[in-house]
């Protein structure tokens, strides 16, 4: 279920992309924190922005 939200969410997928050549990617924080992310926000939102680094 949808909850209600102010603005759009933004999701900075960086550390997903800095670590796609990994093997071991799964094992990283930044990685595990932008895929909880991913998780929560489409659960919740259901859309977001993706951006590449916070600026």
């Amino acid at each position: 279920m949808a909850t209600d939200f102010k603005s759009i969410p933004v999701i900075d997928i960086s550390p997903l992309l800095a670590k796609s050549d990994d093997p071991k990617m799964a094992e990283d924080l930044g990685v595990n924190d932008v895929v909880k992310q991913l998780d929560q926000t489409c659960r919740e939102a259901g859309f977001f922005y993706v951006v590449l680094g916070i600026f």
